[in-house]
């Protein structure tokens, strides 16, 4: 079989923030075990709320690899709790988190060499101070890109105080990596695990809507940018947005072209539950523009990544694009 690689994956481990603990002890993060269960509650810092039921996944890398050799994933592409993107704090102290993180996670693949690779994050609250942050993570750590939220505390992604953070991108030559976080409608989403379940599809579609008709991909062409959990709803509403350009004046005021001219910039992951959605999702985007994910260690991940691959009416060349050929190319990984 070919090898594999997850592309949409999380780690934490609690000594990564030891240092930060000691000037910090408000805003470092910390898991703390719930009860005689084996699952965790992550803490970012005190006022930033909690990701509830983390198995102990996340943090055992013993049993996180024993895992991924049942599941037979060959590498994982290590990305930040998205609660732990940091935003929410002052520069400085997010700043620090960060660091720390990110100097963890590059631990991690020089621990396990061909089986691990990373990507990094940054504070966005303040673009401009978190620049050198970047640029060490990717030319200092060797991180294979970068992990922001599909908003930055509610600014959608179009945001000018961003250009300075997508320019830096652009130069670093890496993907970046859009986790939905801070959902919309969060009053009318309470019941249900509606939070995740059209929460952050929705944030998803919102921050792919933002970057293709706020001007970014045809202000930095060369940016690729990977959305999460099948991108959202906007797979199945290109037609939509293709119609709505060509009837209103409202869609036009920044690009120049129909929304779905720019699909061929975006990539998504195989987190979709249903054979058919993947089916549509490769049709729409083209298999080589689909990446394997798993969403590990998150409930919300599939059991096994790569069961829908394999059951999905695709042929063997987009099996083996999907399985690693994309994410090897997109995160330039060496397989």
């Amino acid at each position: 079989m070919t090898t594999t690689i997850d592309a949409h994956a999380h780690m934490v481990i609690p000594d990564w923030f030891d240092e930060v603990r000691k000037d910090h002890p408000d805003i470092a993060p910390r898991l703390e075990k719930e009860g005689d269960t084996n699952l965790y509650s992550i803490y970012a810092g005190t006022d930033a709320g909690t990701t509830m039921h983390v198995p102990e996944l996340m943090q055992n890398v013993p049993k996180r690899l024993q895992r991924l050799d049942k599941l037979k994933i060959d590498i994982q592409l290590l990305a930040p709790v998205p609660s732990l993107l940091y935003t929410l704090y002052p520069i400085e102290p997010a700043l620090a988190v960060t660091r720390a993180q990110n100097d963890g996670i590059a631990a991690m693949v020089k621990d396990h060499p061909g089986r691990f690779e990373g990507l990094c994050s940054v504070p966005l609250q303040d673009p401009q101070k978190a620049l050198p942050e970047l640029e060490r993570a990717i030319n200092g750590l060797g991180l294979k890109g970068v992990e922001i939220g599909t908003n930055i505390n509610g600014m959608n992604l179009d945001d000018r105080s961003l250009w300075p953070f997508y320019k830096k991108v652009d130069e670093l030559g890496v993907p970046i990596l859009v986790h939905p976080i801070n959902v919309p409608a969060a009053d009318r989403l309470q019941k249900y695990y509606l939070s995740n379940l059209i929460g952050n599809p929705l944030d998803t579609s919102i921050a792919i809507a933002s970057i293709i008709f706020g001007g970014v991909l045809e202000e930095f062409p060369r940016l690729k940018f990977f959305f999460v959990h099948g991108g959202g709803f906007t797979p199945y509403q290109r037609g939509r947005l293709d119609h709505g350009y060509g009837v209103r004046p409202e869609p036009k005021v920044i690009i120049s072209k129909k929304p779905s001219t720019y699909l061929p910039k975006i990539f998504a992951d195989t987190i979709v539950h249903y054979d058919p959605a993947l089916e549509y999702l490769v049709k729409t985007f083209g298999s080589s523009k689909v990446l394997l994910g798993s969403d590990f260690p998150f409930d919300m991940g599939p059991k096994d990544p790569l069961e829908i691959v394999r059951s999905a009416k695709l042929g063997q060349e987009d099996r083996r694009k999907i399985y690693s050929e994309n994410a090897a190319k997109l995160f330039k990984i060496k397989v």
